[in-house]
């Protein structure tokens, strides 16, 4: 009696026993705001240097298990202080958070940093990826596409990642570039295309601007795009700012847990409309009652002969985790896109690694990204300024309805007139392939020197090599009079960026705050081409494969290397005053090695104000307004998308001589230099094509005085003054 007994005062003893351990191995509990008192749904909580977490659920409740009484829940949430709260053996924990800015606030990304929604002052616009336009999206340029007031993006063609035409308010240049500057994770990239241009100028081949620093991108990486659509938010980037910027920020891994997320979908694309060309039996009516003989047995729709259904597909995985001292994402997407066109196809293969990580209690604050892509495309001879080689679309219009594609003999139909051609056979034997590599590196720190002030380092690097192989087969009637053409071109291009800042913040008082920043910024480009060209193939099969075969080198090979350089000196400073007025002040002093001597330099201010109507007593307690805000900017931005050396006087080969009984390649000036001084010409100069900041072009002229020369100005972001005046000396 007595052993059962003591049998079941243990297994009563072990079932309490077990109970308090349950209750020590889990916590649980209910978040909510310490504004509303309402429940927060999907509160990050996370026990501290772990990657175990969970979020609450949409009444606001958590619960965790596996907990030791010696941990720490770490809970954050956007738009709150985010809190650390030692467990100390409870098994019920309920957080009220504290609002860190107005909840529901944006934070938006502007020049070199962040700002509260509701504390902007000048013109910035802000899209996240939850607002993006939804469907099968290939480039970034289709997330904005109609969704950003002012912001306009048009597909200039059809063909697959063809760059897209972005304006910020319309254009602002008549001679410079328009396009908008892009900045990705907070470094400036160029907005030119890297891929090589086609052979020639104007061919069959064309210059198609495509695989532009967007056009690489992944969208499902893209977090948030914010622009900055006037003078004031834009003077901040100084030479670059005349067209807007697009900011565009990448996503980020999160603490707790891990996340694995894929997107896919396959699709397909086809021809909408039509032009209305007469049909086979249309034409031999039509040129019946001409009197005009008809040739070709064929009915013939040319539209159709070169397009076709298109199938797409695409794939991307991302996978995300991370602890409260260390996040990380890492995504992997594939495209496989054909064009409506035949032979317009596009492979793109993207990686990225987005690092964060914080040590010595979060004073220092480390950040990498690490984004390669890989893009192969082949090439549609579309363009319309195709001269006597002919372009697809050009030649559709021309080609008579009554003849078929393809002989009976299977030979390609052709015109003896040298100005048709086949579209079909222009597709399908031309071969014109693009391969880019682009390798995009950023990494970040930034570390509380004291509580007020933080310094932080940004260094960047973007590289890309990208190859064009084209070859215009001796099948084709206009290249067999060459004995067909193979061309090899290659573009290098390096942009390397370092930046220091100093950002110093303080309350005044209680209802007073200040920012004040600043800093460095040193940035340098880097372009390489090369192009070399062989005609005259004794076969076709060996395509752009082999140069060697071919047996006319009569077109010289083509090299060329350039740089320049942005050196800048910048700040700005917030004062906000109860909430209720705003102000900012910004200066950038920024020099261009692509300006001439006397113009290297310029100052780009920026001043804007708010005022919170919403904060006066007679609106404060409206039901009706939330928040009402009036604003005022002044800003001055430049654009110095002008090219390199337009100032210097540039050598090149040419003028040649004979000497002996051999002829002799010289070297004569190509440019001339266009040095600025007080506004005048000096007397030893000679004017060239275009002036010395390729804004405005003029005639060339050779040495002599000039009484009555027209009256022409050219302008530069940095300033405007007469490019020569009456009566100088040419």
């Amino acid at each position: 009696m007595r052993t059962k007994v003591l049998l079941v005062s243990l297994m009563v003893s072990l079932f309490f026993v077990g109970q308090a351990i349950g209750q020590e191995n889990k916590v649980s509990g209910k978040v909510i705001s310490g504004e509303d008192r309402t429940p927060l749904l999907g509160v990050n909580i996370v026990v501290k240097n772990t990657i175990r977490g969970t979020t609450t659920d949409m009444d606001g409740q958590y619960a965790l298990e596996n907990i030791s009484p010696q941990d720490t829940l770490v809970f954050s949430y956007i738009g709150f202080r985010r809190e650390q709260t030692p467990i100390r053996g409870r098994g019920v924990i309920n957080l009220t958070m504290t609002p860190q800015a107005v909840a529901g606030d944006a934070v938006v990304v502007i020049g070199y940093g962040t700002q509260q929604r509701r504390d902007i002052t000048s013109a910035v616009s802000s899209l996240q990826d939850f607002a993006f336009n939804q469907g099968a999206t290939t480039d970034p340029q289709n997330l904005l596409q109609s969704r950003i007031p002012g912001v306009v993006v048009t597909q200039v063609n059809g063909d697959v990642g063809a760059a897209p035409l972005i304006r910020i308010r319309g254009g602002t240049s008549v001679s410079a570039s328009n396009e908008p500057m892009i900045v990705i994770d907070g470094v400036p990239v160029s907005s030119a295309s890297a891929s090589p241009g086609g052979p020639g100028n104007g061919d069959v081949i064309g210059r198609n601007p495509i695989d532009t620093p967007l056009s690489t991108l992944n969208p499902y990486d893209i977090a948030s795009v914010d622009v900055l659509k006037d003078a004031s938010s834009a003077a901040i980037y100084g030479a670059r700012g005349g067209n807007g910027v697009i900011l565009i920020t990448t996503k980020k891994g999160r603490p707790g847990g891990y996340s694995l997320t894929y997107d896919g979908y396959t699709s397909t694309a086809s021809q909408s409309n039509k032009l209305n060309l007469m049909t086979a039996q249309e034409y031999r009516e039509f040129a019946g009652r001409l009197g005009v003989a008809v040739e070709g047995p064929a009915n013939t729709d040319w539209q159709d002969a070169i397009v076709r259904t298109a199938v797409s597909q695409y794939h991307n995985l991302t996978f995300s985790s991370g602890t409260e001292a260390t996040q990380y994402l890492v995504s992997m997407n594939y495209l496989d896109e054909q064009g409506i066109v035949l032979g317009s196809e596009r492979t793109r293969i993207a990686g990225r690694v987005n690092l964060d990580h914080t040590m010595f209690e979060n004073k220092l604050r480390l950040g990498m990204r690490f984004n390669p892509t890989f893009i192969k495309r082949h090439n549609t001879p579309y363009p319309q300024e195709g001269g006597f080689e002919g372009g697809v679309f050009s030649q559709v219009y021309k080609m008579i309805p009554t003849q078929p594609v393809v002989l009976s003999n299977g030979a390609y139909f052709e015109y003896p007139n040298p100005g048709i051609r086949n579209p079909v056979a222009l597709v399908e034997k031309i071969d014109d392939e693009t391969e880019t590599l682009r390798l995009f590196f950023n990494g970040t720190a930034e570390y509380d020197l004291f509580s007020s002030l933080t310094g932080k380092i940004n260094l960047g690097l973007d590289r890309t090599n990208a190859t064009r192989n084209t070859y215009q087969p001796r099948s084709l009637p206009y290249a067999a009079a060459f004995g067909g053409r193979a061309d090899n071109r290659s573009n290098q291009n390096q942009n390397a960026l370092f930046e220091g800042t100093l950002n110093y913040r303080a309350n005044i008082g209680a209802s007073h705050k200040l920012e004040a920043w600043g800093g460095y910024t040193f940035q340098e480009f880097e372009d390489q081409s090369f192009n070399v060209t062989a005609q005259g193939f004794v076969t076709d099969g060996w395509s752009f494969n082999n140069l060697s075969g071919g047996s006319d080198f009569s077109v010289r090979p083509e090299s060329f290397q350039a740089k320049n350089r942005l050196i800048s000196f910048l700040g700005r400073v917030n004062y906000n005053i109860s909430d209720k007025y705003l102000l900012q002040a910004a200066l950038r002093r920024e020099g261009s090695s692509r300006f001439g001597a006397d113009k290297k330099w310029g100052m780009f201010p920026s001043a804007s104000a708010g005022w919170r109507l919403s904060q006066e007593s007679f609106l404060k307690n409206s039901s009706s307004v939330n928040d009402l805000k009036l604003r005022v900017s002044y800003g001055k931005a430049g654009n110095q998308d002008i090219g390199n050396f337009r100032s210097l006087l540039i050598l090149g080969p040419g003028a040649n001589a004979v000497i002996g009984d051999q002829v002799r390649t010289g070297v004569s000036p190509t440019q001339l230099a266009i040095p600025i001084s007080n506004g005048k010409r000096p007397a030893s100069s000679i004017s060239a094509s275009t002036s010395a900041y390729g804004m405005t072009e003029f005639p060339a002229r050779s040495i002599g005085i000039i009484k009555k020369p027209p009256i022409c100005c050219w302008s530069s972001p940095f300033r405007s003054r007469p490019w020569f005046r009456p009566g100088s000396i040419m």
